[in-house]
């Protein structure tokens, strides 16, 4: 038994190192393209929000060393420690979103994308747990405006 749920584990592998890369791309971007829009266009943007995208970039980076140093290893902990950083990069989005201007702007799709790359990267419950999550911070979100 122990060894369907290594095979079944290893195979979400592949897509997890792909959503790092991917990941890097899209933080990397928003970060540049913040930076254009306060520097470039003189748009006010808060200090803040700037060391977050930082943190972000900078704890992606360090979780996608650690999966492709102990994928082969340790498939089961590879998916843990990425859907740990969902759940905290869903709330790190959060905060950004409520710093850029909350949800009158178009950031719940930002929230739907999440939600359709958690079904496509996770087992089938933690992408509903993902779903739940990111349905519970919107709210959140949408109370606190």
């Amino acid at each position: 038994m122990a060894k369907n749920f290594t095979v079944e584990s290893s195979s979400f592998i592949p897509r997890i190192k792909a959503d790092f890369d991917r990941s890097l791309l899209l933080v990397g971007g928003f970060f540049l393209l913040t930076l254009f829009l306060k520097i470039g266009l003189k748009i006010p943007l808060p200090k803040e929000l700037f060391l977050l995208l930082l943190f972000i970039l900078f704890l992606a980076s360090l979780l996608m060393f650690f999966s492709r140093k102990f994928s082969e290893k340790e498939p089961e902990k590879i998916i843990v420690f990425h859907f740990g950083y969902g759940i905290f990069q869903m709330i790190l989005l959060t905060v950004v979103i409520y710093y850029t201007g909350g949800i009158t702007w178009i950031t719940p799709v930002f929230y739907s994308f999440t939600i359709i790359n958690a079904f496509w990267i996770y087992p089938r419950n933690l992408a509903i747990l993902m779903l739940s999550w990111c349905s519970t911070l919107l709210v959140s979100l949408t109370i606190l405006q």
